[in-house]
């Protein structure tokens, strides 16, 4: 028994775990950390994840970015339309989209420096706080809106209006 969940992409899309490895016998680079970035290579090219533990199915890798690189800088930059474009483009069109480590090592990746990186996910981290506050306030409203909804529909019905 081992609690090693296997990391397919569809473990990584529906934040599961059905499949558990050996604790040994993978190979090394296979695991990953929470703070490791996880790209899908392989039938969904181009998704990135992170935030999970575990080993990565072969239709992954991780990303390790070097050091003049933002890490979350860089797990947006493989999100974006542009960087989404291009490996699409250049997987290969057999029987599924494949994206190679070789290939993939290759790619330009805008660079700007750090301090900018840094500066850029600083904002990243705002929008995303805000997003999130409004989503918060949007959904309280709802319910609140659903509650009035149903007194209403009851004072009506007990010819209370």
């Amino acid at each position: 028994k081992s609690n090693l969940p296997l990391l397919r992409i569809k473990d990584l899309r529906m934040n599961s775990a059905e499949q558990f490895v050996a604790e040994s016998g993978w190979p090394k680079n296979a695991k990953v950390g929470e703070s490791d970035i996880i790209y899908t290579r392989t039938g969904q090219i181009g998704l990135v994840f992170r935030g999970r533990v575990g080993i990565l199915h072969n239709n992954c890798f991780k990303i390790k970015p070097k050091s003049v690189l933002n890490s979350e800088y860089l797990f947006w930059w493989l999100q974006s339309p542009a960087f989404r474009v291009r490996i699409t483009t250049l997987a290969s069109k057999a029987a599924q989209p494949d994206i190679t480590h070789a290939l993939f090592k290759v790619q330009p990746i805008l660079l700007p420096p750090r301090e900018y990186q840094d500066k850029v996910i600083a904002l990243i981290d705002a929008i995303r706080e805000e997003a999130e506050r409004l989503e918060s306030i949007y959904q309280q409203k709802l319910a609140a809106l659903e509650a009035f909804k149903k007194s209403l529909l009851h004072q009506a019905f007990t010819g209370k209006l």
